[in-house]
């Protein structure tokens, strides 16, 4: 059975086959290919055993005028699952999505140039981590599981954007009424990151437009370093970067632009079980891993060594603000 990677044309698993394309530039160079012109899984494996195994792929290699962004977007990222550390370049081009980019540990995003857009009416994240097991009854309720992620790296350079819609969903709020999905109401999955239970966390370079409620969003994360980002928001709740229960060992730097809501914002709030929704205005959660927050000690919960430096946006509320409750 042939696939074809490059065009991103696939007949078959593509855990199976690799393009011989990327297998020759991590490999000294050494173009080997079978009789269709790739490698199979056995072949690469054999060369596992001595080799590096990290691989990086281009995105654009995975694009054709047939199938959509997102799926190129999948396919690369499928591809490279068959190495232990992936760096996923996106170049040369625009990207355009409608669903989130959900990235597996080890991996370093590196946005070179361009600018990654929501298309309109998305309600979805733009990166998070594929740990999170999506309630098939409730896309936008707790996740049923989360596991554990770690080192992931999202890095902008030569002007890196991340833009969300332009324009957005409509919700029948029970109370409010007919409005735009838009703020923490409408729950987590409007972050433009959102990264749970993640040891080892790098984003930088990047600026940030057209969010639908907080920028950045980290939930029971540590280790990691924020720095050298651009944002701006002007929608209800528009914080730019939060860090919530159990997350520590962070640093947070270099951070401007001008939110409509608190630009950094540490805030240990535990809640109380059951944690049901709607609840008030709030039709779904924010914090994707609040329902297991029984789970943990208070000391568990707590946000602590966290350092946050050179903070310079304009804003309607706090620069950096801590807030905690329920006794953490």
């Amino acid at each position: 059975v042939g696939i074809n990677i490059c065009s991103a044309s696939f007949t078959t698993d593509i855990s199976v086959l690799a393009s011989y394309r990327y297998i020759t530039e991590i490999y000294d160079n050494k173009y080997m290919k079978n009789s269709i012109g790739y490698l199979t899984k056995n072949d690469i494996d054999d060369y596992k055993v001595t080799l590096d195994k990290e691989i990086t792929v281009d995105v654009i290699d995975f694009c054709n005028d047939s199938i959509s962004d997102d799926d190129a977007i999948l396919n690369a990222i499928e591809f490279s699952k068959q190495f232990e550390k992936r760096v996923i370049v996106f170049s040369n081009k625009d990207f355009y999505i409608s669903k989130a980019i959900e990235l597996p540990s080890n991996t370093t995003v590196i946005i070179d140039g361009i600018t990654i857009k929501q298309k309109d009416y998305v309600t979805d994240n733009i990166f998070r981590g594929d740990n999170l097991v999506i309630d098939s009854n409730n896309f936008y309720g707790f996740p049923t599981e989360v596991k554990h992620l770690k080192n992931i790296k999202i890095i902008g350079k030569n002007g890196a954007k991340i833009i969300g819609c332009d324009n957005n969903k409509t919700y029948d709020h029970p109370s409010l009424g007919t409005q735009e999905m838009l703020g923490d109401f409408y729950g987590w999955r409007l972050l433009q990151i959102s990264l749970s239970y993640c040891d080892g966390i790098e984003i930088s370079g990047i600026s940030f437009s057209n969010t639908k409620s907080w920028c950045i969003s980290f939930d029971k994360c540590k280790n990691g370093h924020v720095h050298d980002l651009i944002i701006t928001s002007n929608v209800k709740n528009g914080d730019g970067i939060d860090l919530r229960c159990g997350c520590n060992n962070f640093i947070v730097e270099n951070i401007s632009g001008s939110t409509s809501d608190d630009t950094v914002a540490c805030t240990a709030l535990k809640g109380t079980s059951p944690y049901t929704y709607p609840t008030g205005n709030y039709i779904f959660p924010i914090e994707p891993t609040k329902k297991f927050n029984d789970n943990y000690s208070m000391d568990e919960l707590s946000i602590h060594d966290v350092i946050i430096r050179n903070i310079s946006t304009v804003g309607q509320h706090h620069g950096v603000i801590l807030l905690s409750g329920d006794n953490l």
